[in-house]
C-alpha cells in the first residue's frame, strides 16, 4: 500500500469511529463538540537574523461523551511550514499513524483517535493515544513509553512533545493498587529532525561518532511496519501512602533513540537507524509537604543498545544503563512558583569507548510568575549539563488577552562547545513569537 493510500486509511477507520458511535445512538444519549485551535509560529536566528521558523497550525478536535459512561476524541493537525526547522520525518512512523504531506510545505496528521469506555473504578481505552508515566517534568526517566518529536529538540513549545500511537489501556484500582497497563501495536519510534534542519544532530554523541560533515554513506531507516514484534508493552502499578505515592514501571518495547548500523546493500553501503528492543524497570515516589512536592525517579535498562567506537566501523553493543532524577516543585512566597531538578544517566561501557560520556548529569529550574489576574505570565527555564558545561536558558512572556487568545514571546539562548548535548545548537540562538487562537 502506497503511503498516501495508507495515511488515507487511518483518517478513513477514524471518521468510520465516529460516524458508528453516532450510528449506535439510539441505545443512549450522545453529545458531541468541535473545537479547533489555530497557532502562528515564527522564530529569527540570532546567529544571521534569517527567519528558522515560519509556520501555522490548525489543529481540530471532535469530543463526543454517551450517557452509558464512555467518552472519544477524534484529534488532528494541519501544517504549513516554510522555515529552517522542517516538519520532520515520516519514515520513523509506522505505516497505520504516518503524516501525510501535501507538496513540499504541507502535512496533514492524525494526533488521537481513541474511544474510553469506564465502568467503576475500570476503563478501558481503545485507539490512537499517547500517556505519560514519569513525573519529572521534561527529563524523561521512566517516562519512556511514548516516542517523541524530536525536531526541535528541548526548544519546542511542549517538552516532551509525545507522537500518539495504535493500542489498548487499561486503568483500574484492584486491592489498594492503581494499575494502567498498556499495550501499543504501532511501531511508530519517533520524528527526527530532516537531514539539514535547524535542529539536525551536529554533536558526534547522536551521530554513532562522526563529526557534522564528515562524509558517511546515505542514511536510511529500520522498517516500522513489524507491528506485533516490534509492538510496547507497559505496567504501571501505584499506591498512595497518606501524603505520598509510590509506583513502579516496567517497559518492554523498540529504544526510542536511534542506533546506527551499517548494512551493505546491492547499491552499496548504507547507514541504518535501528531500534532494538529494550526492557526498563522504574520506580517513582513523589511526597506533598505544603507548599512543596518533592519527586524522585529512577530506572535501569539491563541491555541498553549503544553505539560504540569500533573503527572502521560502526558498531553497537548491550550495556546497563541507569538514569535517576530529583525534583522539587514549590510554590515560593509572592506568587512564584519554582520547579528545580537534576537528572542523572549512566551507562556502563564494560571497557568499550561509547561515542557519548558514560555520565550525563542534566540540571533544570524554572520560575514563574503571574500577574493582572493571571492575564500576564513572566517564566524563564535554564537547561544545563553540568557534565559537559553547555546549556540555554529559555525567557518568554505569555498575555492572555481573551479566553480564547493567548500571545506568547521569547528567546532560546544557547551556549557551549559544538560536541556538547545543548552546545551543538549554539548557531541557532533565537527569537520566537507564538499566537494561540481558540474557536
Amino acid at each position: 500500500m502506497t503511503r498516501p493510500a495508507v495515511s488515507a486509511c487511518s483518517f478513513a477507520c477514524s471518521a468510520a469511529l465516529v460516524l458508528c458511535i453516532q450510528a449506535g445512538a439510539h441505545a443512549q444519549t450522545i453529545s458531541g463538540v468541535l473545537r479547533a485551535k489555530a497557532q502562528a509560529e515564527t522564530a529569527i536566528r540570532l546567529d544571521d537574523g534569517d527567519a528558522s521558523l515560519a509556520r501555522i497550525n490548525v489543529l481540530p478536535r471532535y469530543l463526543l461523551r454517551g450517557t452509558a459512561g464512555w467518552r472519544g476524541e477524534v484529534s488532528g493537525r494541519l501544517v504549513a511550514a516554510l522555515d529552517g526547522t522542517g516538519p520532520g520525518t515520516t519514515e520513523t512512523f509506522s505505516s497505520a499513524s504516518r503524516p501525510l504531506d501535501i507538496g513540499p510545505h504541507g502535512r496533514i496528521e492524525l494526533d488521537r483517535a481513541f474511544i474510553t469506555l469506564g465502568t467503576g473504578d475500570h476503563r478501558l481505552t481503545l485507539g490512537k493515544q499517547s500517556l505519560a508515566w514519569g513525573i519529572l517534568d521534561g527529563l524523561q526517566v521512566t517516562d519512556r513509553f511514548d516516542p517523541i518529536n524530536r525536531t526541535e529538540a528541548v526548544f519546542g513549545e511542549v517538552r516532551p512533545q509525545r507522537l500518539a500511537r495504535w493500542g489498548a489501556r487499561w486503568q483500574g484500582q484492584l486491592a489498594g493498587l492503581e494499575f494502567d497497563a498498556a499495550a501499543a501495536f504501532d511501531p511508530t519510534v519517533n520524528q527526527l529532525p530532516l537531514a539539514g534542519a535547524a535542529f539536525a544532530p551536529r554533536a558526534p554523541r547522536l551521530r554513532a561518532g562522526f563529526p557534522e560533515g564528515a562524509q558517511t554513506p546515505p542514511v536510511t531507516i529500520s522498517t516500522r511496519d513489524r507491528y506485533i514484534s516490534d509492538a510496547t508493552y507497559g505496567l504501571r502499578i501505584s499506591r498512595p501512602l497518606g501524603q505520598s505515592e509510590a509506583s513502579l514501571v516496567l517497559i518492554s518495547g523498540p529504544e526510542t533513540e536511534p542506533v546506527f548500523a551499517a548494512v551493505l546493500t546491492p547499491s552499496g553501503p548504507v547507514v541504518e537507524l535501528r531500534y532494538p528492543r529494550r526492557t526498563l524497570i522504574g520506580a517513582t515516589f513523589e511526597r506533598s509537604d505544603g507548599p512543596r512536592v518533592w519527586r524522585l525517579e529512577a530506572a535501569y535498562t539491563p541491555g541498553q543498545p549503544v553505539n560504540v567506537l569500533a573503527a572502521p566501523f560502526i558498531a553497537a553493543a548491550d550495556r546497563p544503563r541507569y538514569l535517576g532524577g530529583l525534583g522539587l516543585d514549590w510554590s515560593a512566597p509572592n506568587n512564584v512558583f519554582v520547579n528545580l531538578q537534576i537528572g542523572v544517566d549512566h551507562i556502563d561501557a564494560g571497557g568499550m569507548t561509547l561515542v557519548r560520556p558514560q555520565t550525563d548529569v542534566i540540571a533544570t529550574l524554572r520560575l514563574q510568575r503571574a500577574f493582572h489576574n493571571e492575564r500576564l505570565w513572566l517564566k524563564s527555564e535554564l537547561l544545563g549539563s553540568l557534565s559537559e558545561g553547555d546549556g540555554a536558558i529559555r525567557p518568554w512572556m505569555e498575555w492572555r488577552q481573551s479566553d480564547n487568545v493567548l500571545f506568547s514571546v521569547g528567546a532560546d539562548l544557547v551556549w557551549g562547545h559544538s560536541h556538547g548535548l545543548f552546545g551543538q545548537y549554539a548557531e541557532q540562538s533565537r527569537l520566537w513569537m507564538r499566537v494561540n487562537t481558540n474557536f
